[in-house]
């Protein structure tokens, strides 16, 4: 049994590496680092959003983002 969705996302691959050659695997790598560091900077924005809570009532992560800040003076 043939899965359609794999089969054309084979099928579609085979034509950019035909076109891209070895350069793809540059450029999903590229793709994979990009994805990681925009997932990291949206995760340390987070915590701002929290910035009207009163300090006791903020959670460990958010408290350690803003140590963080404090330690880089970068408020």
């Amino acid at each position: 049994m043939r899965v359609p969705l794999i089969a054309s996302l084979i099928h579609y691959f085979k034509v950019v590496y035909s076109y891209a050659g070895k350069k793809l695997y540059i450029l999903l790598l590229l793709f994979l680092f990009g994805s990681v560091s925009e997932s990291i900077g949206i995760s340390m924005l987070l915590p701002v959003l929290n910035i009207d809570k009163d300090v006791n009532d903020q959670d460990q992560y958010t408290k350690t983002i803003y140590n963080f800040f404090e330690s880089e003076n970068s408020e």
